[in-house]
Protein backbone atom coordinates (compact mmCIF):
# COMPACT_ATOMS: atom_id res chain seq x y z
CA UNK A 1 0.00 0.00 0.00
CA UNK A 2 1.02 3.34 -1.17
CA UNK A 3 1.20 6.37 1.68
CA UNK A 4 0.38 10.07 0.13
CA UNK A 5 1.39 13.18 2.14
CA UNK A 6 -1.07 15.47 1.81
CA UNK A 7 -0.19 19.49 2.81
CA UNK A 8 -3.08 20.54 5.40
CA UNK A 9 -3.08 24.04 5.94
CA UNK A 10 -3.68 25.12 9.62
CA UNK A 11 -6.72 27.42 9.56
CA UNK A 12 -7.82 26.92 12.72
CA UNK A 13 -8.04 30.08 14.01
CA UNK A 14 -9.87 31.56 11.14
CA UNK A 15 -12.66 29.15 11.95
CA UNK A 16 -12.40 30.13 15.33
CA UNK A 17 -13.21 33.83 13.89
CA UNK A 18 -16.07 32.66 11.76
CA UNK A 19 -17.88 31.12 14.28
CA UNK A 20 -17.65 34.16 16.14
CA UNK A 21 -18.84 36.14 13.61
CA UNK A 22 -21.80 33.77 13.45
CA UNK A 23 -21.88 33.96 17.13
CA UNK A 24 -22.36 37.75 16.47
CA UNK A 25 -24.83 37.61 13.61
CA UNK A 26 -27.15 34.87 16.45
CA UNK A 27 -27.05 37.73 18.72
CA UNK A 28 -28.04 40.28 16.52
CA UNK A 29 -31.18 38.06 15.63
CA UNK A 30 -31.98 37.49 19.12
CA UNK A 31 -31.83 40.64 20.14
CA UNK A 32 -33.20 42.24 17.34
CA UNK A 33 -35.03 40.27 15.67
CA UNK A 34 -38.35 42.25 14.19
CA UNK A 35 -35.22 44.81 12.98
CA UNK A 36 -32.99 41.65 11.45
CA UNK A 37 -36.14 40.31 9.81
CA UNK A 38 -37.24 43.69 8.42
CA UNK A 39 -33.03 43.76 7.49
CA UNK A 40 -33.55 40.88 4.96
CA UNK A 41 -35.70 42.79 3.52
CA UNK A 42 -33.75 45.51 2.09
CA UNK A 43 -33.25 45.09 -1.46
CA UNK A 44 -37.07 44.58 -1.94
CA UNK A 45 -37.98 47.61 -0.38
CA UNK A 46 -37.33 50.86 1.50
CA UNK A 47 -39.59 50.20 4.42
CA UNK A 48 -36.28 49.22 6.57
CA UNK A 49 -34.50 52.80 5.31
CA UNK A 50 -37.53 54.53 6.56
CA UNK A 51 -38.15 52.74 9.39
CA UNK A 52 -34.95 52.27 11.38
CA UNK A 53 -33.09 55.90 10.02
CA UNK A 54 -34.00 57.62 13.04
CA UNK A 55 -32.27 58.80 16.21
CA UNK A 56 -33.46 56.51 18.66
CA UNK A 57 -33.21 53.74 16.17
CA UNK A 58 -29.59 54.37 15.44
CA UNK A 59 -28.72 54.04 19.35
CA UNK A 60 -29.17 50.50 19.46
CA UNK A 61 -26.59 48.15 18.85
CA UNK A 62 -27.82 46.08 15.68
CA UNK A 63 -25.43 48.36 13.28
CA UNK A 64 -22.27 48.12 15.82
CA UNK A 65 -22.58 44.37 16.37
CA UNK A 66 -23.02 43.92 12.05
CA UNK A 67 -19.98 46.28 11.51
CA UNK A 68 -18.21 43.88 13.44
CA UNK A 69 -19.56 41.23 11.97
CA UNK A 70 -18.34 42.88 8.74
CA UNK A 71 -15.08 43.55 9.74
CA UNK A 72 -14.50 39.93 10.49
CA UNK A 73 -15.87 38.62 7.13
CA UNK A 74 -13.98 41.40 5.14
CA UNK A 75 -10.72 40.64 6.89
CA UNK A 76 -10.78 36.43 6.59
CA UNK A 77 -12.08 37.00 2.96
CA UNK A 78 -9.24 39.36 2.23
CA UNK A 79 -6.76 37.28 3.93
CA UNK A 80 -7.95 34.07 2.02
CA UNK A 81 -8.22 36.14 -1.38
CA UNK A 82 -4.86 37.23 -0.89
CA UNK A 83 -3.44 33.88 -0.09
CA UNK A 84 -4.91 32.36 -3.00
CA UNK A 85 -3.62 34.92 -5.11
CA UNK A 86 0.17 34.00 -3.62
CA UNK A 87 0.10 37.85 -2.09
CA UNK A 88 -0.05 36.72 1.62
CA UNK A 89 1.80 33.44 3.05
CA UNK A 90 -1.29 31.22 4.23
CA UNK A 91 -1.51 29.84 8.20
CA UNK A 92 0.45 33.48 9.16
CA UNK A 93 -1.78 34.90 11.95
CA UNK A 94 0.49 38.00 11.95
CA UNK A 95 -0.55 38.63 8.20
CA UNK A 96 -4.31 38.45 8.66
CA UNK A 97 -3.65 40.46 12.16
CA UNK A 98 -2.02 43.20 9.40
CA UNK A 99 -5.14 42.74 7.18
CA UNK A 100 -7.85 42.91 9.86
CA UNK A 101 -5.71 46.38 10.65
CA UNK A 102 -5.39 47.92 7.60
CA UNK A 103 -8.93 46.99 6.57
CA UNK A 104 -10.83 48.84 10.23
CA UNK A 105 -8.28 51.62 9.79
CA UNK A 106 -9.32 51.94 5.95
CA UNK A 107 -13.70 52.25 7.05
CA UNK A 108 -12.48 54.60 10.29
CA UNK A 109 -10.65 56.62 8.00
CA UNK A 110 -13.34 57.18 5.32
CA UNK A 111 -15.94 57.68 7.69
CA UNK A 112 -14.22 60.14 9.57
CA UNK A 113 -13.18 61.90 6.44
CA UNK A 114 -16.49 61.76 4.63
CA UNK A 115 -18.17 63.30 8.08
CA UNK A 116 -15.52 66.34 7.81
CA UNK A 117 -16.40 66.85 4.04
CA UNK A 118 -19.83 66.89 4.79
CA UNK A 119 -19.69 69.08 7.51
CA UNK A 120 -17.59 71.59 5.69
CA UNK A 121 -20.50 71.82 3.28
CA UNK A 122 -23.02 72.09 6.00
CA UNK A 123 -24.81 68.39 4.50
CA UNK A 124 -24.42 66.81 7.98
CA UNK A 125 -28.62 65.90 7.98
CA UNK A 126 -27.49 64.37 4.41
CA UNK A 127 -24.47 62.69 5.78
CA UNK A 128 -26.54 60.95 8.66
CA UNK A 129 -29.01 59.79 5.98
CA UNK A 130 -26.25 58.34 3.46
CA UNK A 131 -24.09 56.58 5.80
CA UNK A 132 -26.58 54.93 7.10
CA UNK A 133 -28.16 53.61 4.23
CA UNK A 134 -24.58 52.73 3.05
CA UNK A 135 -24.00 50.95 6.33
CA UNK A 136 -27.22 49.23 5.86
CA UNK A 137 -25.71 47.53 2.20
CA UNK A 138 -22.96 46.99 3.45
CA UNK A 139 -23.91 44.68 6.38
CA UNK A 140 -26.39 43.25 4.06
CA UNK A 141 -23.02 42.42 1.87
CA UNK A 142 -21.27 40.97 4.38
CA UNK A 143 -23.85 38.10 4.88
CA UNK A 144 -22.56 37.16 1.40
CA UNK A 145 -19.21 37.55 1.82
CA UNK A 146 -19.77 35.30 5.22
CA UNK A 147 -21.25 32.17 2.64
CA UNK A 148 -18.03 32.83 0.62
CA UNK A 149 -15.73 32.54 3.31
CA UNK A 150 -17.53 29.31 4.34
CA UNK A 151 -16.83 28.16 0.63
CA UNK A 152 -13.30 29.25 0.52
CA UNK A 153 -12.34 27.66 3.59
CA UNK A 154 -14.14 24.16 3.33
CA UNK A 155 -14.92 23.30 0.29
CA UNK A 156 -12.70 25.05 -1.79
CA UNK A 157 -9.77 25.30 -0.31
CA UNK A 158 -7.72 25.91 -3.02
CA UNK A 159 -9.58 27.67 -5.44
CA UNK A 160 -9.28 28.77 -8.98
CA UNK A 161 -7.71 32.00 -9.68
CA UNK A 162 -10.85 32.73 -12.14
CA UNK A 163 -13.48 31.86 -9.01
CA UNK A 164 -11.32 34.01 -6.91
CA UNK A 165 -11.60 36.91 -9.14
CA UNK A 166 -15.38 36.45 -9.91
CA UNK A 167 -15.89 37.04 -6.05
CA UNK A 168 -13.78 40.23 -5.94
CA UNK A 169 -16.17 41.16 -8.90
CA UNK A 170 -19.39 40.07 -7.06
CA UNK A 171 -17.91 41.85 -3.97
CA UNK A 172 -17.49 45.46 -6.08
CA UNK A 173 -20.40 45.24 -8.30
CA UNK A 174 -22.63 44.67 -5.18
CA UNK A 175 -20.80 47.36 -3.16
CA UNK A 176 -21.36 49.72 -6.52
CA UNK A 177 -24.82 48.56 -6.64
CA UNK A 178 -25.61 50.02 -3.36
CA UNK A 179 -24.32 53.41 -4.18
CA UNK A 180 -25.90 53.42 -7.13
CA UNK A 181 -29.56 52.42 -5.23
CA UNK A 182 -28.66 55.37 -2.76
CA UNK A 183 -28.37 57.83 -5.10
CA UNK A 184 -31.64 56.82 -6.77
CA UNK A 185 -32.94 57.35 -3.23
CA UNK A 186 -31.79 60.80 -2.80
CA UNK A 187 -31.61 61.76 -5.95
CA UNK A 188 -32.85 65.47 -5.38
CA UNK A 189 -30.47 65.84 -2.92
CA UNK A 190 -27.62 64.87 -4.85
CA UNK A 191 -28.94 66.84 -7.98
CA UNK A 192 -29.32 69.69 -6.02
CA UNK A 193 -25.19 69.28 -4.98
CA UNK A 194 -24.43 67.03 -8.31
CA UNK A 195 -20.90 68.31 -8.49
CA UNK A 196 -19.74 67.82 -5.09
CA UNK A 197 -21.38 64.20 -4.89
CA UNK A 198 -19.50 63.61 -8.51
CA UNK A 199 -16.10 64.65 -6.55
CA UNK A 200 -16.76 62.66 -3.37
CA UNK A 201 -17.98 59.06 -5.41
CA UNK A 202 -14.45 59.75 -7.62
CA UNK A 203 -12.46 60.56 -4.91
CA UNK A 204 -13.51 58.08 -2.37
CA UNK A 205 -15.98 55.54 -3.67
CA UNK A 206 -14.54 54.47 -7.16
CA UNK A 207 -10.49 55.36 -6.46
CA UNK A 208 -9.83 52.84 -3.93
CA UNK A 209 -11.87 50.24 -5.78
CA UNK A 210 -9.46 50.77 -8.53
CA UNK A 211 -6.16 51.40 -6.58
CA UNK A 212 -6.94 48.09 -5.36
CA UNK A 213 -7.45 46.45 -8.47
CA UNK A 214 -4.04 47.81 -9.72
CA UNK A 215 -2.43 46.90 -6.60
CA UNK A 216 -3.33 43.31 -6.71
CA UNK A 217 -2.82 43.07 -10.75
CA UNK A 218 0.62 44.31 -10.83
CA UNK A 219 1.87 41.96 -7.79
CA UNK A 220 0.48 38.83 -9.40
Amino acid sequence: MEFLLRNIENNEYLTYLVLGSLFVIMCIKLLYNYQFEEFLGVLTNSKYLLLHNKKDKKRNLFNSLFYIFFAINISVFSYLTLSSLKLSPKSNLTNFGTIFIIVNVYFISKYLIEKIIFETLSLNTVFENYNFQKLTFINFISLFIFFGNLILLYVTPTPDIFWIYLGIGLFVSFYLLSITIIILYNQKTFLKYWFYFILYICALEIAPILIGAVLILTNL
